[in-house]
């Protein structure tokens, strides 16, 4: 039987991304991976609106694993063709979990974001397949493709990541994108996903669900009088607690939190700005 028609109004961009798949993150519990034989596992047909997007077909599964020393993740894929069911398997090095330190729970993060990111791609994929000889062309396609993340990869990337706050300042917004992997490291070809998939990576890290469990509309407004009134001291006091919570419960690294924070905030001051007529020359 052909899965259900995912042709619908809704873009495909990163907002529904986060929308679609954040719920899906949230379930695996990334911070919190099971040691062996234990495994967390998402059956998506559970899931009324991944049903209807055509990925009822598909389970999620995460754990940690004894990895060789240099592997810091990778992602498992495989189909079975009697059920038509897709099994996609994240494993985690066991060495990255299990530490109470910031900067190690930090590094899980990254790693496990980074091979959710790869199942996101191919969930995308599934959901577009309708035919047996697109099926074999898709699982051809995953077998070229690498899912691994290693354990250099997830040093570079914290750095890149922990770019200085005047670095953000004082270039694009968009800088610290480039850096990352790039699209065509994520991308199969095959889902109608048109958006950057690193951008998806940092939004998995940080989205605005995420900053919205933090700050408050109360607190966001806030934070736009203090800035509209130039009280630079009033915003530390305001923005520094609740973003230091979040980091820490959140394992994010301080600088990338803070530059994201400061993403979402600022069109939230020109928001207010605009609507109290606090426009100045």
């Amino acid at each position: 039987m052909s899965p259900p028609s995912t042709d619908s109004m809704e873009a495909r961009d990163e907002r529904w991304a986060v929308k679609t798949f954040r719920p899906l993150l949230k379930s695996l519990n990334i911070q919190h991976i099971p040691e062996p034989p234990n495994v967390t596992e998402v059956i998506m047909a559970d899931g009324r609106s991944w049903v209807l997007q055509g990925m009822g077909r598909c389970g999620v599964f995460i754990e940690q694993g004894e990895l060789p020393e240099n592997i810091g993740g990778l992602l498992i894929t495989s189909h079975d063709r009697d059920l038509d069911f897709f099994k996609l398997h994240i494993l985690i090095n066991s060495a990255l979990c299990g530490n109470a330190a910031l900067e190690s729970r930090v590094e899980q993060k990254i790693t496990a974001v980074h091979e959710f990111v790869h199942a996101v791609a191919a969930l995308s994929a599934i959901s577009k397949i309708r035919t047996e000889s697109v099926i074999r062309r898709l699982k051809e396609i995953l077998r070229q493709k690498a899912h691994t993340i290693y354990f250099e990869d997830i040093k570079r990337v914290v750095t890149e990541l922990g770019e200085p706050l005047s670095a953000k300042l004082n270039g694009p917004s968009e800088s610290s994108r480039k850096n990352h992997f790039p699209d065509e490291h994520f991308r199969l070809g095959i889902e109608d996903f048109p958006v950057s998939y690193p951008i998806i990576f940092e939004e998995f890290l940080l989205s605005k669900e995420m900053f919205d469990e933090y700050f408050s509309r109360d607190l966001v407004v806030s934070i736009c009088k203090a800035v509209l009134d130039k009280d630079i001291q009033a915003c530390r006091d305001l923005v520094f607690p609740a973003a230091e919570k979040l980091i820490g419960e959140k394992a994010l690294n301080a600088s990338f939190a803070l530059n994201r924070i400061l993403d979402i905030l600022v069109p939230a001051v020109v928001g207010y700005k605009i609507h109290h007529g606090r426009i100045q020359g």
